[in-house]
């Protein structure tokens, strides 16, 4: 039983991929009486979203790992270094229970101060293989989540099963209890035409939005498209463009507008596709390439795709026609799709991680 009020940092950022999953963790504890805190970048995504759920946020120096050579490389380190000083300095003043990251490039200093300061850390993998972010915290954290069954993983998480927990992947409550007609409220179509929803990650990709308006006609022909293309990429020229309409970002709601697609297309992050997994929906992943990743959405992509569950594309022989012929062929496929999605049963993340996360803070203030 609780008998203090426990505080917890929650940290991870650089796409939504490693902000989204933590808000319904966010607001189970805020239910909960506890006090929340959010350590982000100072550009990011996560500012925003901290904002929107009224979790004070502090901002905290960090740069991303470029895959290609760059001089910004070279700071790399400094710019850790201060971003650990100052995450020590606020650990020390907020003295939070636990901490819960969920990865990116700005958790790294927050991890490394929370070891030094000696508060236990939670983690949370979303992919098959571990970031790099998590491949430093997981020797220092004291329990690993993961979004997948531990037999599906690499054998760098089956090896760690002794503080791994199949947790899933936290979904907003929109996506366990998805409402079509608010969908189609949101997006403003109430026509017979089959939706297409095509979204490209919190800063949309520049790829996709341009291979899609080059045949935005053709899709229009038959489908009514959704275009959630990121934030200042909308095309003010396609406006007054027949059954297209276009979102930077759709911060509520985006689960009741997946579920009134028919089709989505979208990246391959772990995040996109549990959610398709949770509303049972069809779809064409597009992962990004290993020249502006790690690999991790191909392999999400391909292990997917192996079992029935989506079709892929990739990134580099993405066109007008491969992209309307992966549509269609989904739209074909759509009910063997379904029958693999319900074979696959993902546990109620946010119970779990809250669990988690309460029985190491408690553990901790036991001093076991």
């Amino acid at each position: 039983m609780q008998s203090h009020l426990i505080k917890i940092v929650f940290t991870g950022g650089g796409s939504s991929g490693h902000v989204v999953p933590s808000i319904p963790v966010i607001m189970k504890c805020l239910r909960e009486g506890w006090y929340v805190t959010y350590f982000g970048s100072h550009g990011g995504i996560e500012r925003e979203i901290a904002s929107k759920i009224g979790v004070p946020f502090i901002a905290i120096p960090t740069t991303r790992l470029r895959r290609f050579f760059s001089w910004s490389n070279f700071l790399i380190p400094f710019i850790i270094v201060r971003g650990f000083i100052e995450s020590c300095f606020h650990l020390m003043r907020i003295h939070p229970d636990v901490i819960f990251s969920k990865g990116g490039f700005v958790a790294v200093p927050v991890v490394l101060a929370a070891w030094v300061c000696r508060i236990p850390i939670v983690i949370h993998e979303s992919d098959l293989t571990p970031g790099l972010a998590n491949r430093i915290a997981r020797p220092l954290s004291k329990v690993v989540c993961v979004s997948l069954p531990l037999e599906w993983l690499n054998l760098a998480w089956q090896r760690s099963t002794s503080k791994t927990v199949f947790s899933g992947i936290p979904l907003r409550q929109e996506f366990h209890s998805p409402s079509r007609s608010i969908g189609l409220d949101i997006i403003g179509y109430h026509g017979q035409k089959p939706v297409l929803l095509i979204f490209g990650g919190s800063s949309g990709s520049m790829n996709i939005n341009n291979v899609l308006r080059s045949s935005v006609d053709r899709f229009c022909s038959d489908y009514f498209v959704v275009h959630v293309c990121g934030k200042g990429n909308i095309d003010h020229t396609l406006e007054e463009t027949k059954d297209y309409v276009q979102f930077e970002y759709i911060h509520n709601g985006m689960g009741h507008v997946m579920a009134s697609a028919a089709i989505g297309v979208c990246r391959a992050g772990m995040t996109s596709i549990l959610e398709l997994i949770a509303l049972r929906q069809p779809a064409v992943l597009i992962p990004l390439g290993r020249n502006a990743s790690r690999g991790d959405q191909i392999e999400n992509a391909q292990f997917f795709e192996s079992r029935g569950i989506c079709l892929s594309i990739e990134d580099d022989r993405l066109s007008g026609e491969t992209l309307y012929e992966g549509v269609l062929a989904a739209r074909f496929r759509a009910s063997s799709i379904i029958r693999a999605m319900e074979a696959i049963e993902l546990p109620n993340a946010e119970v779990v991680i809250f669990n988690v996360l309460l029985h190491t803070a408690c553990k901790a203030d036991s001093g076991s």
